[in-house]
């Protein structure tokens, strides 16, 4: 009988009772990874599923037989590879759910600013009848859309942004410019991709070398006017920066669906700022989000569980465990 902890209290698991039920096990919640009952809980764990809670060396620590992490998701900013690994953890994540939807997602909050749809509707709900609240208002075919980031969702972002006939330039200093090129995408030094976009996408990882990758620097080579949207981590971008950058006039406006503090905490003065300015967009952490990827991210870090305790390899794995 294997003992299954997951960290997390919104879902019915239904999904994942359904994969598990391939296994002998107990399904156990542990209403987070912090609490000393939560902690009496993972003792017994041989695997743990969280969604963004930090898995660190002492959640490692307390779970003495556990054999994998699986991630239900794709950022792995939340979870210390390196304890895991010297302490012969597998941890799998998700890769492959939810390309379309925050790719869409991306592109939604691209169209919303361009074309001024919030200010819009208000105006129209309050009474006018006029594209005031919008001017100016750019032709979007032409323009340049620069992608931060060209793995699976950058990828698919930049097909769908090359449907309205613009330039798409992009910036990842793992993928070749030759793979670039193959798909009508130009690829660009990370300055570059700054100093020449009307809009940028992010689509990277949030690591040590990409935290703050936007900041005053990279704004200030943006383009007077310009739109930043983010879907990826909120770490990627200096908020207090941006929210400068955005009332100084560097840039036109930003949209994001990620912060660094989620829901935004109420002392902290840039998200506030962002929050607060009708200049910026900001949707609750939901780019990921379908029915249909809700069923897949779960099914999939299930069936992780279901392939490691069975004493096979994870199909996604990140790392590379001491023994394995």
């Amino acid at each position: 009988m294997y003992t299954i902890v997951y960290a997390f209290d919104d879902f019915d698991m239904d999904v994942e009772k359904s994969v598990l039920s391939a296994l002998p096990h107990q399904l156990i919640p542990s209403h987070g990874l912090e609490s000393a009952a939560s902690r009496e809980i993972l003792h017994d764990a041989d695997a743990l599923m969280v969604t963004l809670q930090r898995v660190t060396a002492e959640v490692l620590d307390a779970m003495p037989k556990c054999k994998l992490v699986s991630r239900l998701g794709v950022g792995l900013d939340s979870i210390d590879l390196k304890a895991a690994e010297e302490r012969g953890v597998w941890v799998a994540n998700v890769p492959d759910y939810g390309i379309d939807e925050v790719s869409t997602h991306a592109m939604a909050l691209l169209l919303a600013q361009l074309r001024g749809v919030v200010p819009l509707v208000a105006s129209t709900r309050g009474g006018a009848w006029d594209a005031s609240p919008a001017k100016p208002i750019r032709r979007f075919r032409g323009q340049t859309v620069g992608v931060l980031g060209f793995g699976r969702i950058g990828r698919a972002f930049a097909a769908k942004a090359l449907g309205f006939g613009v330039r798409v330039i992009a910036h990842d200093a793992f993928v070749s410019a030759e793979d670039m090129r193959a798909v009508g995408v130009e690829s660009v030094s990370l300055d570059d991709l700054f100093r020449q976009s009307d809009f940028i996408s992010l689509h990277a990882p949030l690591t040590e070398e990409s935290k703050h990758v936007v900041n005053a620097r990279t704004l200030a080579l943006m383009k007077p006017g310009a739109y930043l949207v983010n879907t990826a981590r909120g770490g990627l971008v200096d908020e207090a920066a941006l929210l400068e950058a955005i009332r100084g006039g560097q840039l036109r406006g930003a949209a994001l669906d990620v912060l660094t503090s989620e829901p935004p905490r109420a002392d902290d003065a840039a998200l506030q700022g962002l929050l607060q300015d009708p200049r910026v967009l900001i949707t609750p952490h939901v780019a990921w989000y379908s029915d249909d990827a809700m069923i897949d991210m779960r099914s999939k870090g299930a069936d992780e569980v279901v392939r490691v305790l069975s004493g096979n390899t994870p199909r996604c794995p990140v790392n590379r465990p001491v023994g394995k």
